[in-house]
């Protein structure tokens, strides 16, 4: 299974003090001169018992938005990654179980 990849874009938004941190499947050229576009954002809050403040502003501020145009003066960084899907085996509590072998509670004696 191939890796999907992502980009986490770090920019500060007009009149604010704070940066904020998104999460995209598409980052490029935009066809507004000075400006990179950001579209398919991806908001993983299934994966999450805990809903983090400023991760939950951005849901709600970019939920609906398609694209987002961004003059290239505002981006702090652009972060390319692999998104990985958890690797179960490696979990401390699940083990390995042989289909095979009748479990103690099936063993006939």
């Amino acid at each position: 299974m191939e890796a999907r990849r992502l980009y986490r874009v770090k920019f500060m938004e007009k009149n604010e003090k704070v940066a904020v941190t998104v999460v995209a499947s598409k980052v490029e050229a935009s066809h507004f001169f000075g400006h990179i576009e950001i579209a398919g954002f991806v908001f993983d809050d299934r994966k999450r018992h805990i809903i983090l403040p400023d991760e939950d502003n951005v849901r709600k501020r970019f939920s609906k938005t398609k694209r987002l145009h961004i003059p290239y003066h505002n981006i702090v960084f652009v972060e390319e990654f692999d998104e990985e899907s958890p690797n179960l085996k490696k979990l401390p509590f699940i083990k390995e179980v042989d289909d095979n072998q009748p479990t103690d509670e099936y063993r006939s004696e």
